[in-house]
């Protein structure tokens, strides 16, 4: 099956992917000048995405033939309904909602990432008509399920960061169930989590500025290795956007 492109996206998709859509198209143009095309495929046709055991959705700008586009790679297509959250991604890394990079990579860096933009996002999904819940609540079950199977060698801080997600957007009763089965069965992770919370508390994750700030604290807090730093997602859309039209040029 081949991509969707932007036009045959459109005409599959709910009213408020689409409105996530334009936001997209409106902000990317400001940033590069024109507006950048969604296209959408299964993440088994990326050479590095297909070789992942685990379950793989995301965003990323690329060039596909001889433009860049956003190109979304998804687990379940032609299944759509993660289109909206991982535009959503990018909408909110132009509007100022900066990520963190790790030198040398690390995983907490996906971790950490998607623990402070989530918020945000879910916020921003709502009020284009999305109900984000929905796939937030299936995935705390799934996450209270995998914490009542027997007990397994765990990284604590990695567990304690995608965990927190859970805890920061689920129902308040699935929050306190999920905090009673880590607190039961994994001690030490819930340690951790508490951590992730406290710093959470006092910052207004809404709010571009803070929610770095947030990101910061916690790459300290929790002794992250690495050399972290703001990552530099905009000037490089720019960058290559610039590459792709200098290698186009008759």
């Amino acid at each position: 099956m081949p991509p969707y492109r932007e036009d045959q996206l459109r005409r599959l998709v709910d009213q408020p992917t689409n409105k996530m859509i334009d936001q997209w198209s409106a902000i990317s143009q400001g940033i590069v000048g024109r507006p950048i095309e969604v296209v959408v495929d299964n993440r088994r046709n990326h050479p590095v995405y297909r070789r992942f055991t685990h379950e793989v959705n995301t965003a990323i700008p690329a060039v596909y033939k001889g433009q860049v586009v956003l190109s979304v790679w998804l687990e379940s297509f032609p299944k759509l309904d993660l289109v909206s959250h991982e535009i959503g991604h990018w909408v909110l890394k132009l509007k100022g909602f900066s990520s963190l990079s790790c030198q040398p990579p690390s995983r907490y860096q996906e971790y950490l990432n998607s623990l402070a933009s989530h918020p945000p996002l879910y916020d921003f999904q709502r009020r284009l008509g999305s109900h984000p819940e929905v796939e937030i609540e299936a995935r705390t079950d799934h996450d209270i399920r995998l914490c009542l199977q027997p007990k397994t060698k765990e990284d604590q801080v990695a567990s304690a960061l995608y965990l927190s997600d859970d805890l920061l957007n689920c129902s308040q009763e699935k929050r306190e169930e999920l905090r009673c089965v880590v607190s039961n069965n994994y001690p030490q992770v819930m340690m951790s989590i508490q951590i992730v919370l406290d710093a959470a508390s006092k910052h207004n994750l809404l709010d571009p500025v803070q929610n770095l700030m947030f990101r910061k604290s916690l790459a300290d807090k929790l002794k992250l290795y690495g050399r972290w730093s703001e990552a530099r997602d905009v000037s490089e859309l720019k960058d290559l956007e610039n590459r792709t039209k200098e290698s186009t040029r008759p």
